[in-house]
């Protein structure tokens, strides 16, 4: 039984149009795994592969020319991660198609899109930065107590981040930056285990999609902190401000759209 890739409620930018393709993406990929897991042979699925390709290009126009039309600012950011996702398709093109190498382009296309939207897209025309201290306040609350404890650290921790930034005493602050984030992403993984847990325990019917932005999430952390080094060496104050307002609007928007939803039982 394949996995089916859904667009869940933390994925959604608020721009209709945007919101409307990336769904629209994930329903391709689905009807492409379907197809593999029925058996139904290459001379389906190439034309799907095809298919998805060329929305993918068309989508990513879309994507680009709203930000142009917006000024915002993080265009050069999204055309680049565009090219990447291009680039990383030819990889596939000599490939010969077999129900693996099927299953594993879908894959790869749909575990990218996810982390895309939610490290990048939802971050669309949302030019506000994090100026405040992370802070756990009532509206963040589920009502479920190791939930709630286990969020207010990861508050806590994302509140170190921010006392590093705005502190001018410290001229080089990688070393201290790698350390809390290496704390996170450990603390990251257990949280998100143990909220897994909880919600099949209590056979919650949105564990799969939980499951889905917590792999992407924790991917994306990781993919920061492995490749990110250099940035963070070079541009410490830039670097530092980005990776802060994502996982401050990560959490945030993760908390509030999926984590509230959870029944306390």
């Amino acid at each position: 039984m394949y996995m089916k890739y859904e667009f869940t409620d933390d994925c959604r930018t608020g721009i209709p149009q945007i919101d409307a393709e990336h769904q629209h993406f994930f329903k391709l990929i689905n009807e492409g795994m379907e197809i593999v897991e029925k058996g139904a042979g290459v001379e389906l699925i190439d034309p799907l592969l095809k298919k998805l390709a060329d929305y993918a290009a068309t989508h990513f126009d879309h994507e680009e020319q709203y930000m142009r039309d917006h000024n915002d600012p993080e265009l050069e950011l999204q055309v680049y991660t565009h090219l990447q996702f291009r680039e990383a398709l030819l990889q596939f093109e000599d490939m010969p198609l077999t129900e693996d190498s099927v299953r594993q382009i879908l894959d790869f296309m749909a575990r990218w899109l996810f982390r895309h939207i939610l490290y990048t897209d939802t971050l669309i025309g949302k030019t506000q930065t994090i100026e405040e201290k992370p802070e756990l306040t009532e509206k963040f609350l589920t009502g479920i107590d190791m939930i709630d404890k286990e969020h207010k650290v990861l508050f806590d921790i994302l509140g170190e981040v921010f006392d590093v930034m705005h502190d001018d005493t410290l001229y080089d602050k990688y070393d201290s930056i790698v350390e809390i984030l290496g704390r996170l992403k450990e603390y990251t993984v257990k949280h998100f285990a143990d909220e897994e847990k909880y919600m099949k325990a209590i056979k919650y019917d949105g564990l799969e999609k939980q499951q889905a932005a917590h792999d992407a999430f924790v991917d994306k952390l990781e993919e920061s902190i492995k490749e990110d080094g250099e940035q963070l060496e070079d541009n410490q104050a830039e670097y530092l401000k980005s990776l802060f307002d994502f996982l401050c609007e990560w959490l945030y928007n993760h908390i509030l759209v999926m984590d509230t939803k959870i029944p306390k039982v």
